[in-house]
């Protein structure tokens, strides 16, 4: 019946082609509607056929609806609860070791460090007493 396909799903497809075919029988019966006709039960009949035809797809395509919803939940509450535990190897952390203090200090005393350097001016009217 449905030469291409624009949709990958053939269940989507499938609903699709639905969907259409309502439309379709929804717009002949519309037809009916018009002044042409002058029977007030035809009228009636063909204001109940519409109702029908909006209610049958709205129920279709809820349940449609309901269904993947529910299938995704499901899925996914048993995604997680089937997860394999995690292994105890993969809980722990190796730390790299650090510098040690002896790594940091060098051979120069701090008296010798003072010596060497050389007294800062900390403006023009402070001097640095020895």
């Amino acid at each position: 019946m449905m030469r291409g396909k624009p949709l990958e799903d053939s269940f989507e497809n499938s609903m699709l082609l639905f969907n259409e075919v309502m439309v379709s029988i929804y717009l002949y019966v519309l037809i009916s509607l018009t002044d042409y006709n002058d029977d007030a039960d035809l009228f009636e009949n063909c204001g109940i056929a519409l109702l029908s035809i909006v209610m049958i797809s709205f129920a279709v395509n809820f349940i449609k609806f309901l269904f993947f919803f529910l299938r995704a939940i499901y899925r996914r509450i048993k995604k997680a609860c089937c997860r394999d535990p995690p292994k105890k190897s993969d809980k722990t952390v190796s730390i790299k070791p650090t510098k040690s203090e002896d790594e940091y200090s060098s051979d120069v005393t701090l008296d010798e460090f003072n010596m060497r350097s050389k007294p800062v001016k900390r403006g023009p009217n402070v001097q640095l007493k020895p």
